[in-house]
């Protein structure tokens, strides 16, 4: 097997998940702010990344893939440059026109879909590296300055249906997403303020999780179930007192009405009014809290449906032969199986398969006879299967 697969090193005691991200050659960390995907990590982001194709495209959104670069008249346009410009990226282009490294897209599919706009509604979305000059990021890949992220858009022309039925099915599409990706379906709910304008909303749905990495603090209702990232000392629903949680948010939804066209049909960018909701969820701080719930001890056991590799098979090296011809059999059923035939220990192999986090891992070593496999799958009890029943066993 190719090293760059099995790349590891050893982790600190004690680690924490982005440590053993660090130490199980998923991520390399480049600076401040950045990090590179190694082949496993960017397995996982692919893995991460048909979830939310299969669930976008159930409910009805269309793919649209943005540039990196966006001409920054956009933003002048929206008048959202000002209150952005300190954490955007800009750079010039040989004809001097300032761009920027797009940090969202609100401004370029307001543009796209003004020429578009039928009479109903859009729905857009998109998967992509976005950038933001954080002042001080921090907690690795919860927030750093280069991204992956998912974003969501309905956008229409009338305002009741795109703040009814618009909002809610962002909700719903992102309700769908974490829960599967093995998150609880935490959401803290705020009503729509109608003494706010569109712009200053912020998020009406946040979903979080329970996080080590402390990126926000969640005020949740032990006895309705409600959470909250306004501070309260008693539950307004129930009047139970409430549980202060350091939390991560996963991803949010919000209402910006036409806060954005109305500048950009202002500055004649636009033709008409339109009025937008969206949402988004972190692909890459995904990773970092999957990592942080599906550790164990010093490695991961990923789900079959994020895992970079279903099926793991451990040689000893007097037992290869037996192992290749396992492996050709188990390739029949999966498309992902991973064979460590290097020419080392299998204590070595042992600490690398728990990084690696494979759900099934296969054993082919010195406590079973000739014939005979160790078999461990999620729950990481071993059992011994024969030859002529490991395959019949995998598909029960």
């Amino acid at each position: 097997m190719d090293s760059a697969i099995l790349y590891t090193k050893r982790p600190p005691d004690e680690a924490t998940a982005l440590d053993l991200l660090d130490a199980g050659g998923y991520i390399l960390k480049q600076g401040a702010g950045l990090f590179a995907l190694l082949p496993k990590g960017v397995a996982l982001l692919r893995n991460i990344e048909s979830i939310v194709h299969e669930e976008a495209q159930i409910a009805g959104f269309y793919e649209l893939r943005a540039p990196a670069l966006q001409n920054s008249e956009l933003w002048v346009g929206s008048g959202r440059l000002g209150r952005f410009n300190e954490c955007m990226f800009h750079t010039a282009g040989n004809n001097s026109v300032d761009y920027v490294l797009g940090a969202t897209n609100e401004e370029l599919f307001t543009k796209i879909a003004d020429a578009r706009m039928l009479g109903e509604s859009l729905r857009f979305y998109s998967l992509g590296e976005r950038f933001r000059n954080e002042y001080r990021p921090t907690s690795g890949l919860v927030r750093s300055n280069s991204f992956y992220l998912a974003d969501f858009y309905y956008i229409g022309s009338d305002a009741n249906d795109v703040k009814n039925v618009g909002i809610e099915k962002l909700a719903e599409l992102l309700r769908n997403i974490v829960s599967r990706l093995g998150f609880e379906t935490n959401v803290a709910i705020r009503e729509f303020d109608e003494k706010l304008d569109e712009a200053s909303q912020g998020a009406l749905y946040s979903y979080w999780t329970e996080s080590s990495s402390k990126q926000c603090t969640v005020y949740a209702c032990p006895n309705c179930g409600k959470s909250y990232r306004t501070e309260f000392s008693c539950c307004p629903n129930c009047s139970t007192t409430l549980k202060r949680i350091d939390a991560t948010e996963l991803g949010d939804v919000s209402y910006l009405g036409n806060s954005i066209s109305k500048g950009m049909q202002a500055a004649d960018l636009i033709r008409g009014e339109s009025f937008m909701a969206i949402a988004g969820i972190g692909l890459t701080r995904c990773i970092q809290l999957l990592a942080e719930k599906y550790q164990l001890g010093q490695g991961f056991v990923w789900p079959r449906e994020l895992a970079p590799f279903d099926i793991e098979v451990i040689s000893n090296e007097t037992r290869l032969e037996e192992a290749k011809k396992l492996v050709c059999e188990l390739e029949a059923i999966s498309n992902k199986v991973l064979f460590d035939d290097r020419k080392c220990g299998l204590g070595r192999k042992f600490i690398d398969a728990d990084l690696i986090g494979a759900p099934i891992r296969i054993a082919l070593g010195n406590n079973t006879s000739f014939g005979v496999f160790e078999l461990l799958r999620e729950d990481r009890i071993k059992e011994e299967v024969s030859a002529n029943n490991i395959i019949q066993r995998l598909e029960e």
